[in-house]
């Protein structure tokens, strides 16, 4: 019964949320560096919408959720399957070629649940693609075994600050100017900057450095950036996949030595899920939680002799930026004869988690080659949190002020009953500044809740926490520091001068009476 959720209402979470994330493929085809986020004129969106078959809202989009996007890739998007027509051709697919039981299941549809009251848009809120990371080196061709800088600048483009950022990035072998059901390959993938703090509508420098392994082949390469706050909540790009990136840099690798093209390496086209082949730019295949997953990858070995190769899996919940979504960890060692290929595999039975996301590490010499690898429980539901923050700051006496968070189904389910989620405000000291609470249905495609609050006092540094059970049960929280001195130190509040003034006149009457006592003496 619950394979339903797979096919009829997808969209409401596995589906739906990819598709929300084509409104920043700008970032998968690679974002020139130094384009900056512009925001695209409502008269402009609307012309783009009329002249096309499909309308915003068939893809679960607003006016507020497109506008960083260029003319062009609005236009892309719009003349995309929209997640109905996509529905339709997986249903017709499993008409044609579906086991019993998927032909059951789509054919009964249960109803979709509801209980969304005193939600609202998140996407009034949350913008995603709203900061942009521009990075470069020095020189755009680069040579194996040399120790490169890169250094630029982030941008946040919100009217709020942005804190305990993260910067990951993906260092990605262009194989094609042609984009294919697999993506690039990838050498390396790493947090390139952490603890960030961006003030509202501001920008801060950043610099990192990565060494070029020096058994990497020559060829095109690009770096991609990602952006997440508190290694949660995707602001740029999606961390888990090839093709939902962030802004690139592109850069060559030419050896001095002469050309280097021999390595060993996944082959991306032999990566297959219980014997069916994955795709690296598709939707996560599901896999029943009564089977388990076996993820089986082909390796190749185009050097003149046999090579023995490390590989290394790690096994996540969602995504593998969060330390806390390890779940754990396989390694072994394979033998891949000269000029020929082999496999290697990893079986995962775990069903706790609606989404799992398996990184598979080869090592040649200094040189890695990854895969990337999700795949989707349908049975499972579990709902998460995604971006709370504040609408401004500081904050200030007497003014409007809203906390908000956005959650969602991270499964397949159109809606899971019997959600709660709190958002709590404290000042430094602990004490609480407002606290909201919702109640109800959580959708597999984004909703938010919010509160708005009126403080009685100007505060600078404070908390907000949030926290989200599912039927009783802690399932996702985070705490965010927003302070003053950290973010943007013009932005504190004036401190209290009685102390000092106090201080100062201790002083002076402590000097009088010193000079007092010395007059007298010398008197006698």
């Amino acid at each position: 019964m619950l394979l339903i959720d797979k096919f009829k209402n997808m969209k409401r979470q596995i589906f739906f949320i990819s598709l929300f994330c084509l409104v920043i493929f700008i970032f998968a085809s690679g974002t020139v560096l130094g384009q900056v986020a512009k925001i695209l004129p409502t008269q402009e969106i609307e012309a783009i919408v009329q002249a096309s078959n499909h309308t915003l809202q068939d893809y679960g989009l607003s006016e507020s959720s497109v506008k960083y996007l260029t003319a062009q890739q609005l236009k892309d998007i719009l003349n995309s399957k929209t997640p109905a027509e996509t529905i339709a051709d997986e249903k017709a697919r499993i008409e044609i070629s579906g086991t019993q039981q998927q032909k059951n299941a789509i054919n009964n549809p249960q109803p979709l649940g509801s209980g969304l009251s005193d939600t609202v848009d998140c996407f009034d809120y949350y913008h995603f693609g709203s900061v942009q990371v521009n990075i470069a080196s020095q020189d755009s061709n680069l040579n194996p075994g040399e120790n490169v800088k890169f250094t630029g600048f982030i941008d946040n483009k919100n009217g709020y600050p942005i804190v305990s950022g993260t910067l990951y990035v993906k260092i990605m072998r262009q194989r094609g100017v042609v984009k294919d059901a697999n993506g690039p390959d990838i050498v390396d993938q790493f947090i390139a900057a952490d603890n960030i703090i961006i003030p509202a509508n501001g920008e801060v420098p950043v610099s990192f450095a990565w060494d070029v392994p020096k058994s990497l082949t020559e060829g095109n390469y690009k770096i991609a950036s990602f952006f997440i706050v508190d290694k949660k909540f995707n602001l740029l790009g999606l961390s888990f996949t090839n093709d939902v990136i962030g802004n690139t840099f592109n850069f060559n690798i030419v050896s001095k030595n002469g050309p280097q093209t021999r390595d060993v390496r996944f082959d991306e086209a032999g990566v297959k899920i219980n014997d069916s082949p994955y795709f690296f730019a598709a939707f996560p295949p599901s896999v029943p939680s009564i089977n388990p997953a076996i993820i089986s990858a082909k390796i190749n070995n185009s050097t003149n002799s046999a090579q023995t190769v490390d590989v290394v899996w790690k096994v996540y919940r969602w995504d593998g930026i969060d330390p806390a979504n390890f779940i754990k960890t396989a390694s072994s060692k394979t033998t891949i004869k000269a000029g020929s290929s082999g496999t290697v595999q990893i079986t995962i039975p775990d069903a706790d988690y609606p989404v799992y996301y398996i990184v598979g590490e080869l090592a040649y010499k200094d040189s890695k080659s990854i895969i990337d690898v999700r795949f989707v429980r349908p049975e499972v539901n579990r709902i998460r949190l995604n971006f709370p923050s504040i609408t401004s700051f500081p904050i200030k006496q007497g003014a409007d002020s809203t906390i908000f968070s956005c959650l969602h189904n991270s499964g397949t389910a159109s809606s899971v009953p019997n959600g709660k989620m709190t958002l709590t405000l404290t000042d430094n000291s602990g004490r609480t500044i407002d606290k909201y609470t919702y109640q109800g249905a959580v959708t597999g495609s984004m909703m938010a809740a919010k509160t708005d609050f009126v403080a009685k006092s100007n505060i600078d540094h404070f908390f907000l926490t949030a926290q989200l059970w599912q039927a009783d049960k802690l399932v996702d929280q985070t705490k965010l520091e927003y302070d003053c001195n950290k973010i943007d130190p013009k932005l504190c509040n004036p401190k209290n001068n009685n102390s000092i003034i106090f201080a100062v006149l201790i002083i002076i009457i402590v000097l009088m009476c010193a000079a007092v006592i010395i007059f007298v003496r010398r008197k006698k």
